[in-house]
């Protein structure tokens, strides 16, 4: 290669690498790590490209079709429609000499705009630890129906990290499709939870002290597959684990489900009643909190 070829070659190096975004200097002290890994996710371009959904998107994650981007723009001294003129596929290098380009410290402007609101969002489900903190923020930024997560939110509140895992792979596999990796990382931040300070059980949840910790299955839309299995919380110490999320009072060790009954030892299950039996008695239900089977 001739000289003039190589200084070319060393040119077009130095312009492409001030138009990619270097690390973001954004961790503060009580964050847990937590805008790395939001900024991690999301990546980062200095011009308008499409995301995965193709929406026009800019810097980290900072979507240009919400009704807010206007005035946020704006804030940062920039014009939304210039930004939008030329938008890129997202895996296109962004070349600001056709497209117009924030600058790093505009990306760093919205990206704190943003991410202050998704920690709010977050921060409303709960107040919670931090990796079960970073999986909620994480979600709160990228999502924009966020809040309508409740039954994730209900395990989450209740310390039922396994069953909180298993909502976001097992019963959201949309969301699941189109972030990928994200949301295996997200799951595994619910998995590991934030301890427990009652009875811990197999898979991770958490029961309250004086519950038996029995096995649950349960649809993720009624009537519907997939069936997810995990550990739920039987109000009743010393509890026998029956059938249907259901548990009997070890005093009354015959379970019979499909009538609602428990009974004493060496009674049958009748049509209504316990076949040797004068007294019936009501069963408990196996219940993962506020989860409805």
């Amino acid at each position: 290669m001739s000289f003039k070829l190589f200084s070319v070659a060393l040119i077009l190096c130095f312009v492409t690498a001030q138009w990619q975004c270097p690390n973001l200097p954004v961790r503060h002290k009580d964050d847990c790590g937590t805008q790395d890994y939001v900024a991690h996710h999301e990546g980062c371009k200095l011009c308008a490209y499409y995301d995965s959904k193709h929406i026009p998107t800019i810097g980290i994650g900072f979507n240009l079709a919400d009704p807010s981007a206007k005035s946020y723009i704006e804030k940062i001294g920039a014009d939304i429609n210039k930004l939008l003129q030329h938008v890129i596929g997202s895996r296109d290098q962004c070349n600001c000499s056709v497209s117009t380009c924030l600058t790093m410290a505009q990306v760093t402007q919205l990206f704190q705009y943003k991410f202050v609101e998704a920690e709010k969002s977050a921060s409303s489900v709960g107040s919670f630890c931090c990796p079960v903190h970073k999986a909620l923020t994480d979600m709160a930024y990228n999502l924009r129906d966020f809040l309508k997560w409740t039954t994730l939110f209900g395990f989450l509140r209740h310390s039922m990290w396994d069953l909180a895992s298993k909502d976001l792979t097992q019963c959201n596999t949309n969301y699941c499709g189109q972030v990928g990796q994200r949301c295996i990382d997200n799951a595994a931040l619910f998995k590991e939870g934030c301890g427990c300070s009652g009875l811990q059980c197999s898979g991770g949840n958490c029961c309250a002290q004086g519950n038996t910790c029995c096995p649950i299955k349960f649809p993720c839309s009624p009537g519907q597959p997939p069936i997810v299995s995990s550990s739920g919380c039987c109000p009743v110490s010393g509890g026998i684990c029956c059938d249907n999320n259901t548990c009997c009072q070890p005093e009354f060790p015959v379970c019979c489900p499909a009538i609602g009954l428990c009974c004493r030892a060496g009674s049958v299950c009748g049509v209504g009643y316990c076949s040797r039996d004068e007294l019936r008695y009501n069963n408990s239900t196996v219940v993962a909190r506020n989860h409805k089977f």
